[in-house]
């Protein structure tokens, strides 16, 4: 009875020291990292890790160590179990750096994006230097808690999440950069990471602000709000961790990384043929007849699976008219959803 009681102080306390408003950004602004673009590339899990990490550096070092690590060499490097642009594990990336350490951007630069394929790892930097690699020394996942996720940033500074993308969260983000985000309607795309870094209250909605790798003509210069304390889109328990350059013991809501089952985000993942799936095929094959005149039409879609890169990919497998199968890939942009035919087999 009194373990209960001493934990439920410790957590009364922590509850009144949390202030209703905080920003990393403003916190620490020669730390925030730039908001960088993962292209279409599902490499969001190392954009993920490296952007949280990186700010933590500079926190912990009090501004003397401005690293922004390196998303290519985690996505070429870190092969065991991840996907490279077809997905990973945020908190398996963490692993990786605490056991192999990671390079600046300057040094292994982003390509992924408009390839849409990774490369193999680098034992030099571009230009043939060595590696200028940074380590983590702890990598942790935090226990599924608002409480938890607003200590963990007070301590230490931004920290990894994850979360499910319907079709709505770009649609609302087009009519609305600066608003507040809460899934209402649209179908799911898939799984999603980014950098949470701070938190607030408008008009008695409470919200998380968030770090996005989808560019800063997206959204609010790169960044979104989205509702806070109602585990919106599962951003409050699918996936929380972070990574220290320094640190004597892990806080007391940290649990081991190696413990937790994988959760792969970016991965493209089956969905349904709905209406909006058949105009985006039929759209898009449009494009290509322009290309190539010869090509039957549609006679139907047979099969669509989604990725959620910098806006959405779709892989999409038809029936035409002569009988005859194609395999179209089709990049949908996240800031007015135009879409592009990217591959046609």
């Amino acid at each position: 009875m009194k373990k209960i009681t001493a934990l439920l102080a410790l957590i009364a306390f922590i509850v009144a020291q949390i202030p209703k408003e905080y920003d990393a950004r403003k916190q620490y602004p020669e730390c925030v990292t730039p908001v960088r673009d993962q292209g279409q590339c599902g490499s969001c899990w190392a954009f993920s890790m490296t952007g949280a990490l990186s700010e933590r550096f500079c926190i912990h070092s009090k501004g003397k160590m401005k690293p922004v690590l390196s998303a290519q060499y985690i996505i070429n490097c870190d092969t065991a179990g991840q996907a490279g642009c077809n997905g990973g594990v945020t908190t398996d990336a963490y692993i990786w750096v605490v056991r192999n350490g990671c390079p600046s951007t300057p040094c292994v630069k982003y390509y992924s994006g408009s390839t849409g394929r990774t490369g193999s790892c680098p034992s030099k930097c571009d230009d043939g230097s060595p590696l200028d690699k940074y380590y983590a020394t702890k990598g942790y996942a935090i226990r599924s808690s608002e409480t938890a996720m607003q200590e963990d940033i007070l301590r230490y500074g931004p920290i990894s999440a994850s979360f499910m993308v319907y079709t709505d969260f770009t649609e609302f983000f087009m009519m609305n950069p600066k608003g507040i985000y809460v899934h209402k309607s649209g179908s799911l795309r898939g799984g999603h990471a980014i950098n949470v870094v701070g938190w607030g209250e408008e008009n008695g909605v409470k919200y998380w602000i968030c770090q996005n790798s989808w560019g800063e003509k997206w959204g609010d210069n790169g960044y979104f709000k989205i509702r806070r304390g109602t585990n919106e889109c599962q951003i409050e328990s699918r996936r929380l961790a972070a990574g220290l350059p320094k640190v004597d013991s892990l806080p007391e809501y940290a649990i081991p990384l190696e413990s937790l089952p994988p959760v792969v985000d970016n991965a493209p993942i089956k969905i349904e043929i709905t209406k909006e799936i058949i105009d985006i095929a039929e759209a898009a094959y449009l494009q290509a007849k322009r290309v190539n005149s010869l090509l039957p039409k549609i006679a139907k879609v047979v099969e669509c699976k989604s990725q959620v890169v910098s806006g959405f990919k779709y892989f999409i497998t038809v029936q035409l008219v002569d009988g005859s199968y194609r395999q179209f890939t089709v990049y949908q942009e996240p800031v007015e959803g135009k879409i592009e035919v990217v591959d046609l087999k």
